[in-house]
């Protein structure tokens, strides 16, 4: 799978805006300072916001650190962003600068990272920010004072109300993204992982093990004796009794773990910096849980059991797929141990 596509639908808005909206301070930068040069004030300013817009929407790519860390090199372009309308706007003369509208462009940024408020704290600092460039801060004039303070508002004022408009659709983008997640995650009858989440999750565990040297185990159950619940009561007990062995689960497992439904009536945990005495142990209770627990069925109780296989990285398989395997195989090993034929 491309990396790319790996980032959810929120991020990879959040990434092509914030591209968008460098190249366009940068094009705007650019196209004014060649047309217009007279115009600059202090042109080595200028020319040092354009470079330095240039190189922080690069470093905000290229660099791993950056890159990995989502937020942090999302806010660092916000960042750049304001310290780039602050050089263009202080290279051409502040309040009168053509470019006073670019603070719009961090305060646009922001609002697909930050909360409402935090927003309108970036905009308050701008407007500050903007005063102090034309020393009217110092000013005893207060009428002037009011006036220039009037004029950067209404400058910022829409890019406000669009920031913050953008913030709320944002939030529920978000909230419905991740209810998609789950969904597409999760499966329907028993609100367990499915098999791909959980392999996807394993995968990444495994990675993470592999750094960090710690250890994790997998356990493969698979209820005995479904088929003949479901010829002698029915799908719907046999459904019911799904159900119960993943409620069962469930309660067995710790708050690290991970279990999932991997199809008919076999199920998948991933069990986080467990040994092999750890996994036997958990095991154990999620036997106990399922047994302990009873369906009634048209005035019949149903008791279930589980076959259980464990495996453990590293010290039985290299490799996420060869546990799943392994402990499948130790699965059915168990299964054949407790049928009736067996004994």
């Amino acid at each position: 799978m491309d990396p790319i596509s790996r980032i959810p639908a929120g991020s990879r808005l959040t990434i092509r805006t914030l591209l968008f909206l460098e190249l366009l301070g940068l094009i705007l930068g650019t196209a004014t300072f060649a047309l217009d040069p007279l115009n600059f004030i202090h042109p080595w300013i200028a020319i040092a916001a354009l470079l330095w817009m240039a190189v922080a929407a690069l470093l905000a790519r290229a660099l791993p650190w950056l890159r990995n860390r989502m937020a942090i090199g999302h806010s660092f372009e916000v960042f750049a962003l304001f310290v780039f309308a602050v050089l263009l706007t202080t290279s051409t003369g502040a309040t009168s600068s053509p470019f006073l509208s670019l603070y719009a462009l961090p305060v646009i940024a922001s609002a697909l990272l930050w909360k409402p408020w935090q927003v309108l704290v970036l905009a308050a600092v701008a407007v500050a920010v903007t005063l102090v460039q034309s020393g009217l801060l110092d000013s005893m004039n207060d009428m002037y004072f009011l006036t220039t303070a009037a004029i950067v508002l209404n400058v910022l004022a829409p890019a406000v109300a669009a920031a913050l408009l953008l913030a709320g659709v944002r939030a529920k983008m978000g909230a419905t993204e991740h209810r998609i997640n789950e969904l597409a995650a999760t499966d329907s009858m028993t609100g367990l992982l499915n098999l791909q989440a959980f392999e996807q999750l394993t995968e990444h565990h495994h990675r993470e093990s592999e750094r960090s040297g710690q250890g994790y185990s997998l356990l493969v159950l698979g209820i005995d004796g479904l088929r003949q619940v479901n010829e002698s009561l029915g799908h719907d007990a046999g459904s019911q009794t799904i159900i119960a062995v993943a409620k069962a689960i469930g309660r067995s497992i710790r708050t690290t773990d991970r279990a999932a439904r991997m199809g008919g009536d076999v199920f998948v945990v991933l069990l986080s910096g467990a040994d092999q005495a750890t996994a036997n142990g958990i095991a154990q209770r999620i036997r106990n849980n399922v047994y302990n627990g009873t369906l009634q069925v048209e005035n019949r109780m149903v008791r279930a059991t589980v076959s259980i296989g464990v495996a453990t990285y590293p010290k039985d398989e290299q490799s996420p797929k060869a546990l799943m395997i392994l402990a499948d195989q130790r699965m059915e090993q168990d299964k054949a141990l407790r049928r009736p034929s067996a004994r």
